[in-house]
């Protein structure tokens, strides 16, 4: 058996009254390299992006593609620019598509579609990113072109029964880009899917047409609606006689190298947890009553007290965190686990990591509470550099600390430091030597370290992601600098004395 790839985008047309298609040149090149994870080797890819993509070109290289396909082979079928159908008929624009002459100067599918139906392919799948919403309106032809007609794909499609196709949106509506993923949307999270980096598109470790399809009519609306502040329709489109058990990839090999290398290398990652302090005041609580008084001293009844004005507070932010965790991740009833609330404290516990939210009377200030967040327990280090868990959590923590794991004594830490004369290092520290703060050229966030962690602390809450590149960034100064630090590798950990 062999893989074969065609994938075609065009981004640019050398006709300047036909309007660019963004990212779809990026698109193609991530498709294809996402392919290369399933056995789609580079060397049976037929790769045609822009002034490679014309018209005799396409038709050609296609057709003796198709030639060589074989029983048991497999071939998918990608393309990325303007689509447009005249009549019946569907068109694929290629570079040198003319606004005079669209239907004369494109691509027809139907005689690739004949072509396909009479080789001996056992499975094709067919992925079309494209519409006609570039197509302008010069010479007053604008009125005989539509999108890509669905009769014509069905028709090909119920008489190929190994064949399945996919389309970026139904035939009334259009294709969009987002600027922030720098994708096409829908392509964005086919690549998405092929990578193993979407869970919800699989099916036991696998992407099959089924799974695929009920991923994109999920997030493509989702993530449409984040791109554009006006409401635009976009409707992944499916059809094809096996794709309810069209098996497209098996991830489960690919899912289980990077648990592996996570078990090796993602040990640091696993012992991160993310945290917030902030205060409040007791009277802003939504328990708080006229009839009370401010606690005049801190014992367990007061901590109790406060804890009981702000129940129903922490019922609501757990309440909105459950929400939000099974909408991002996907997480079924029985995957989370919620303590209730009691003496001022709540937990959820995912399949990832664990969430919990406290409420504590301050003794310094009986006036007032402190709320503190934090994510932590984390089982699969790589679920908190995803998208869904930025989703839940980005703006909620502003620091990030990792257990060290041996017990540092501070005071030697910093005679050592303060011996070596670091460049690029400040290190302040209070009298009792319990804590110190580093300063590092580079870094960004306030570095402390007290005898059992090392904390990344920024100004205000940030997104996840910048927490974690921050604590990379720091890890990394400080190996470079050789601060005699301990290593950040996970041993042992020694109990406190």
């Amino acid at each position: 058996m062999k893989k074969y790839a065609i994938i075609i985008a065009v981004e640019q047309y050398s006709d300047p009254n036909i309007d660019d298609v963004a990212y779809a040149r990026r698109d193609a090149v991530e498709f294809s390299n996402a392919l290369e994870l399933h056995g789609f080797d580079k060397a049976g890819q037929l790769i045609l992006i822009d002034n490679q993509a014309t018209k005799g070109v396409i038709e050609s290289r296609v057709r003796k593609v198709i030639k060589r396909l074989q029983k048991g082979d497999v071939l998918y079928f990608y393309y990325a620019g303007h689509g447009f159908s005249k009549g019946a008929k569907n068109f694929l624009t290629c570079h040198d598509t003319l606004d005079a002459d669209w239907d004369g100067t494109s691509v027809s599918l139907a005689p690739i579609f004949s072509e396909m139906q009479a080789s001996d392919c056992d499975r094709i799948a067919f992925f079309l990113d494209c519409c006609e919403s570039g197509i302008k309106a010069t010479s007053g032809l604008r009125g005989i072109y539509d999108n890509l007609k669905e009769h014509e794909l069905e028709e090909f499609l119920d008489a190929a029964k190994h064949c399945v196709c996919f389309a970026a949106c139904r035939s009334d509506e259009s294709s969009y880009s987002s600027m922030h993923l720098q994708h096409g949307i829908w392509t964005y999270h086919i690549i998405e899917a092929f990578r193993g980096d979407a869970p919800l598109a699989l099916e036991r470790g696998m992407l099959t047409g089924n799974s695929l399809q009920n991923y994109l009519k999920g997030e493509v609306p989702r993530t449409l609606n984040k791109a554009y502040t006006t409401k635009h329709d976009q409707t992944p489109w499916m059809y094809g006689a096996l794709s309810g058990d069209f098996l497209l990839a098996d991830l489960r090999p690919v899912l289980e190298e990077r648990r592996e290398k996570a078990s090796k290398g993602s040990n640091v990652m696993a012992e991160l947890l993310f945290k917030i302090e902030e205060s409040e005041g007791l009277k802003s609580l939504s328990g708080w009553k006229k009839s009370y008084r401010v606690p005049d001293g801190y014992s367990d009844t007061t901590r109790l007290f406060a804890a009981g004005c702000g129940s129903d507070d922490l019922k609501t932010d757990l309440d909105a965190t459950y929400d939000k965790l099974r909408k991002a991740f996907g997480f079924a009833r029985r995957d989370l686990d919620v303590s209730e609330p009691g003496d001022g404290t709540g937990t959820i516990v995912t399949p990832y990591f664990n969430y919990s939210v406290s409420l504590e009377l301050n003794p310094d200030e009986l006036g007032e509470v402190v709320w503190t967040k934090t994510v932590d327990a984390i089982k699969a280090p790589d679920q908190i550099t995803c998208a869904a868990f930025a989703e839940v959590f980005d703006d909620v923590f502003d620091t990030l600390e990792f257990s060290l794991p041996n017990w540092l004594e501070i005071d030697d830490f910093i005679d050592a430091v303060e011996a070596a004369k670091i460049p690029d290092l400040t290190i302040t520290y209070d009298r009792e030597a319990t804590y110190c703060e580093l300063q590092i050229t580079g870094a960004v966030g306030t570095i402390t370290l007290t005898s059992h962690s090392l904390s990344i602390c920024h100004d205000r809450p940030e997104d996840t992601q910048l927490l974690i590149e921050s604590f990379v960034t720091a890890r990394k100064l400080i190996q470079k600098h050789g601060v005699p630090l301990i290593s950040f590798t996970p041993k042992k950990k020694l109990p406190p004395p």
